[in-house]
């Protein structure tokens, strides 16, 4: 009931604190505040039994990847769609919850971004490992993560990553873009946090 109460003062009140609303089971709901869409009402990250275990490898995978292979990597029903006003600055969308807990957006059969909050990424995933795999650190933006956090957005390979001391609160993955590309047609802008 308080996760209700907190989901639907969230969903009215644009202006709330930035933050992960997560529901009873503490599975994530999709990025509820100012920049993005409300969180969906139906559509719930179905349970991890028997879901695909995400890896790094896996992550890294699923940049530019079409909806089918995302889906079978993921572990998601394609028909379990719900649609949202928006994710970040993308709009009109529609929003498939995985088995493993991250939410694949979309646009009819094209993957705009698959978010995986903390429950949803692999286990010890840390910002190293990452920049490691990657290559780089790629460009650093403020992260909605909060105050002391940062983007890290590899945009030429489509992820990104929110870092702080070393620790990853979320990853995006998107189709290969340049960084221009990403600010105008993904990132939000967070407000500024207060101390």
């Amino acid at each position: 009931m308080i996760a209700l109460l907190t989901l639907l003062f969230l969903t009215a009140a644009p202006q709330a604190a930035r933050a992960e609303v997560t529901v009873a089971e503490r599975e994530p709901v999709p990025q509820t505040h100012a920049h993005s869409a409300p969180a969906p009402s139906k559509a719930k990250a179905s349970s991890s039994r028997g879901a695909p275990v995400i890896t790094l490898e896996t992550l890294l995978k699923l940049p530019g990847a079409a909806l089918a292979t995302v889906a079978a990597l993921t572990g998601a029903d394609t028909t379990a769609r719900e649609e949202v006003t928006h994710y970040q600055s993308l709009h009109d969308l529609e929003v498939i919850p995985t088995a493993g807990k991250a939410w694949i957006y979309v646009r009819g059969e094209q993957v705009k971004v698959i978010y995986f909050g903390e429950l949803a990424l692999p286990a010890g995933l840390k910002s190293d490992t990452l920049r490691d795999a990657l290559g780089s650190d790629g460009e650093s933006l403020r992260s909605r993560q909060g105050k002391r956090a940062n983007l890290h957005v590899v945009a030429a390979r489509g992820i990104a990553w929110s870092e702080l001391d070393g620790q990853v609160g979320f990853v995006e993955v998107f189709p290969p873009t340049t960084l221009k590309a990403y600010r105008k047609e993904i990132y939000g802008e967070p407000p500024l946090f207060r101390k």
